[in-house]
């Protein structure tokens, strides 16, 4: 399971070391009910992305919308 933290430490757990910056795109289709779930299905990509690069977390995240897509973006991290 991947932690997500908009912090830059996770409040309980240590990291041991950084993987890197990780970004997903997320294009938005508004009027449909994928749009009412943008956020969330967001956040699960960028999970997805960064425990296919080996990382335990990801610290830093921030959500923005960008033209017609909603961005994610944080730091990968390995936890102790």
């Amino acid at each position: 399971m991947i932690d997500l933290c908009t912090t830059d430490a996770h409040p309980r757990r240590n990291i041991l070391r950084l993987i890197g910056v990780v970004t997903v795109r997320n294009p938005v289709k508004y009027g449909t009910f994928r749009n009412d779930r943008q956020g969330e299905e967001t956040l699960k990509m960028l999970a997805v992305h960064a425990a296919g690069l080996g990382a335990s977390g990801v610290v830093g995240v921030r959500m923005i919308h960008i033209g017609d897509a909603m961005s994610a973006y944080g730091t990968a991290v390995i936890f102790e």
